[in-house]
């Protein structure tokens, strides 16, 4: 799995070459040369979880309802506020392409991942039938009525 998953439209769509955030804009300048500014400054999307049916789920930058946080036909053509105008000429074409759910595979995942959850088996560091000990503290300083004053030994 190389790239990053965006919604745009209510669709997915795949950035094969890497942060959906990092994209450059496609437009040639007067110079001839591809442009050198971004589609976007900073994160403007959050990444989020989204359901494919009974496939499974996948994660993608994009939001929910109606409106999305970023100008998707801007997206969709790659180009810097800049260039978002319809005469304009692009040096390269657009990076994103439609996700695929049998070429990108990779992509989906059939349960849904827990941020917590590092994907490692859990560790029961007593054996079983033992039960864990509570700490062994040490007065610091003189001691209160309620040892209010203690702490584990280290």
């Amino acid at each position: 799995m190389t790239g990053q998953l965006v919604v745009l439209r209510g669709r997915l769509w795949v950035n094969a070459s890497g942060d959906a955030h990092f994209r450059q804009c496609v437009a040639r300048t007067r110079k001839g040369g591809r442009c050198q500014n971004p589609i976007e400054y900073g994160q403007v999307m959050g990444f989020r979880e989204f359901q494919l049916g009974p496939a499974g789920y996948v994660y993608a930058y994009g939001c929910y309802g109606p409106h999305g946080a970023v100008d998707d036909d801007r997206w969709l053509a790659q180009h810097c506020t800049l260039h978002d105008t319809p005469d304009v000429v692009d040096c390269e074409t657009p990076e994103l392409r439609r996700f695929d759910i049998i070429r990108d595979s990779s992509f989906i995942k059939p349960y849904r991942v827990d941020a917590a959850y590092d994907g490692t088996a859990a560790v029961d560091c007593d054996p079983p039938g033992v039960a864990a000990k509570p700490p062994a503290v040490r007065p610091v300083g003189p001691v209160g009525v309620n040892g209010a004053n203690r702490q584990p030994i280290r």
